[in-house]
């Protein structure tokens, strides 16, 4: 299964990944993210994500929820 988060994400984030307070749509990308887990029954799940920051936010949800079929890519947008 595979999941991409675009850019736009960055200024609901710190450098740390850790989600700024007036940014209200963490507990949604998580929800997905636990949706994903479950539909796919123990099969690898990727989520390509385009700007590092959110990378790093959600490889520690998925350290935090346990999952063992999820991995987390950062992947650059291309633009053209």
């Amino acid at each position: 299964m595979l999941e991409a988060k675009g850019l736009g994400y960055e200024w609901a984030l710190n450098a740390n990944g850790d989600w700024r307070s007036i940014y209200k749509g963490a507990p949604d990308m998580q929800d997905e993210m636990d949706r994903q887990v479950v539909a796919a029954e123990g099969r690898a799940i990727e989520w390509h994500c385009a700007h590092p920051w959110l990378v790093v936010a959600m490889q520690k949800y998925v350290l935090q929820r346990g999952y063992t079929n999820v991995t987390v890519i950062y992947t650059p947008q291309v633009r053209k």
